[in-house]
């Protein structure tokens, strides 16, 4: 067994002093020899000083090796403490984090680096945990409507015409069931990290066409006025373009499903100085205000919804994805009478 780290440091400070008093020695007794030979008649006391500083240094040689021994220790806190820190983190304790006395030496670069470690692992448990409980909770409803339904209708003979109504509610639960899937996932897979390194350039202005193009046909059937209002100025950020185009598509489409016929849903793209706002409003009912910090959390929906209206994950999943863009998502009223929200982007650089 080698021992531990602080035997170890123990044992090489140890030798470090016994070279150090081991060439103290040889030194003096050179010097001793030196003076004996220019000074003959002094022989004696020079014999008698040298055997003097040798009980001196001898006597010392414990109190060395103690300091040596507490110097040890000192030098191994930091890294106990950290250890005692990994392990109450290992207990489940997501919230401990290492501390260090120096942040600009080689100990504090590692206490960073253990901490962006721990950050990056509690961020992962907490994206599992919450799909497992988002998964759980949300799937499980439409599985059971179709199996009731299923269920009913196999229950006796029916005539084709009930036979086909039932089909069809599935398939409407199928179809809901595999949007809210798609959500989930990418709820999961977010992480700035992991997607950080496939940024590129996005022209916002460019999205938001293609987005009011998109829903064009459903704005005509439904009665509800789209609109989209172009700022002159740099539009361009930097990010997945897929990922923000989800988050406008989201955006969009919770206004249009809360804006009444013959409504209006407006989107504004606007540059500034060190960012890009995109702001969606409508003339629906919009947010009461206790109700708008809520807005962006899984499950929860706005006044006068049904679950046929969603499943609150779409502006859950828009809040993930603007925070891994390093944006932010606010909730207002809108002049529309509605609600707003806005997504701010960084410009690109």
């Amino acid at each position: 067994m080698r021992g531990t780290l602080r035997v170890q440091f123990f044992k090489w400070l140890t030798l470090q002093t016994g070279v150090v008093f081991i060439a103290q020695v040889i030194g003096l007794k050179v010097f001793n020899l030196h003076e004996i030979s220019e000074h003959p008649a002094m022989a004696g006391d020079e014999r008698t000083e040298f055997r003097v500083l040798l009980t001196g240094m001898l006597i010392l040689w414990p109190l060395a090796v103690g300091v040596a021994w507490i110097l040890s220790r000192r030098l191994v806190e930091p890294i106990r403490s950290m250890l005692s820190t990994a392990e109450t983190i290992r207990e489940g304790d997501l919230t401990q984090r290492v501390t260090t006395e120096r942040s600009d030496d080689e100990l504090g670069r590692l206490g960073s680096t253990i901490n962006a470690a721990f950050d990056r692992y509690q961020e992962t448990l907490e994206r599992l945990e919450r799909f497992s409980y988002d998964a759980s909770h949300q799937l499980r409803t439409p599985l059971a409507a179709m199996r009731a339904s299923a269920e009913v209708c196999l229950s006796r003979p029916r005539r084709p015409a009930e036979y086909q109504e039932t089909l069809g509610r599935v398939l409407e639960e199928v179809g809901r069931l595999s949007r809210t899937v798609d959500q989930l996932l990418t709820l999961a897979k977010l992480s700035p990290a992991q997607i950080e390194v496939a940024f590129v350039a996005v022209d916002m202005l460019a999205l938001a066409r293609e987005v009011v193009a998109e829903f064009g046909p459903v704005c005509e059937m439904q009665g509800i006025a789209l609109t989209i209002v172009e700022t002159p100025g740099r539009l361009t950020v930097r990010g997945v373009r897929e990922l923000l185009r989800e988050a406008l598509h989201n955006i969009v489409d919770n206004a249009m499903r809360f804006t009444p016929g013959r409504g209006q849903v407006r989107i504004e793209v606007m540059p500034d100085a060190t960012s890009v706002r995109v702001r969606v409003g409508d003339s629906g009912p919009g947010l009461p205000d206790e109700g708008r910090g809520l807005a962006f959390r899984p499950f929860r929906r706005g006044a006068g919804s049904s679950r046929r209206d969603g499943h609150g994950l779409g502006l859950a999943i828009v809040s993930d994805i603007v925070a891994a863009h390093h944006g932010s998502l606010d909730a207002s009223r809108s002049d529309l009478g509605g609600a707003a929200f806005t997504i701010s982007l960084p410009v690109a650089s």
